[in-house]
Order: structure tokens, then sequence, then C-alpha cells
């Protein structure tokens, strides 16, 4: 999953892993460290850094980083290859380092669902999880995952058919045409 090509939106600011050197970004436990979360505020169109957290096992290797949004909240799901994992943290207060909190350890162990990331937490608690490459579903069948946190299980949520990308739509009362009754275009 080449994570770092995507950017998340959330509190007006499109956020993005930035790299030194691609080399560190892949299979590598130092990973976090070797890296800053870059955003661009759309509204003072200014780039700052994000604060990170170190999240790495030690000893273990990660095989997957990804930036979200879950809940209104910047995320990092971060997939370790022995362990069978994904941790995922949010930033819960935007912008303060210290509000980085592992919400959920998920525990993959007998699946075959690899390089999974989340997309959303339902009302009933589940987790619906994208599986593959910027969204792109990889299974042949085009389906969405869901992850039941209390009972520790997948199972396939919904059959997308023909379509193979996945994103989230949030609802908005603004008036894009509205927005430009006095501007020219």
């Amino acid at each position: 999953m080449n994570s770092y090509n995507n950017a998340s939106y959330v509190h007006g600011a499109f956020h993005w892993f930035k790299l030194a050197d691609k080399s560190t970004w892949y299979r590598k436990p130092e990973i976090v460290d070797n890296s800053s979360i870059i955003s661009f505020d759309v509204g003072s169109e200014e780039f700052r850094t994000v604060p990170k957290i170190k999240m790495a096992k030690s000893g273990d290797t990660a095989s997957t980083v990804v930036l979200g949004v879950i809940q209104e909240c910047l995320s990092v799901s971060h997939q370790y290859n022995k362990e069978g994992c994904i941790d995922i943290w949010l930033m819960k207060d935007y912008g303060v380092k210290e509000s980085w909190t592992k919400v959920f350890s998920l525990s993959l162990k007998g699946d075959s669902l690899f390089n999974c990331a989340p997309m959303i937490v339902l009302e009933n608690g589940e987790l619906i999880m994208r599986h593959g490459e910027n969204g792109k579903l990889l299974d042949e069948k085009g389906n969405l995952y869901a992850y039941n946190i209390q009972r520790q299980t997948i199972s396939k949520a919904i059959p997308i058919g023909i379509w193979r990308t996945a994103c989230i739509f949030v609802e908005s009362l603004v008036s894009i045409s509205g927005l430009m009754k006095n501007q020219s275009v």
C-alpha cells in the first residue's frame, strides 16, 4: 500500500507524510521517526509540520503506515508484519502531540487480509476497512470489510460489485454556486 501518495483532509488542511528518502519508508521500524506529517492549510495557504508520534514496536517490522481521518480526527494506522496486527492512533486534540491516542489494536492473525486501512467507525462499533492501495479494493469481488472489535473478527461488509474504489462522503450545507454569486469565474 503506497500510502505516501495519499493526502488526508481534516481541520481545514490536507495532510501527508514527508519523506526524506523513500528507502526509509518501506519495511523499517523507525518509519515514523524518519518522516514528518506535513499539512497544507487551505484557508491560510500555509504549510505546517504536524506533531507526530513514535509508534514502532521494538524489534518489529512495519509493513504499512497509513495516514487518514477517523471520527473527524487525524489518524495513523500502523500494520506490523510479524504480529499480523494493526494499531490505529488518533490525534484527539488537533495539533497537540500529547493527544495522540491508540484507540484500536486489531488482530488479523489467520485472516488473509493484508494492507487493510480503516475508513470509518460505525455506530455499532464496527470498523469499516478498505483493502489495497489508495482505496482500491484488491479482492476479486470488490468488497469492503468490517472488523468487529468485540469479537476480533473480519467479515465482508459491503459488496461493491464492479466499482473498485472506496471513499468517505461528508455532507455539506454550503452551496458552491452560492459562494460564487458575486465572483467572476
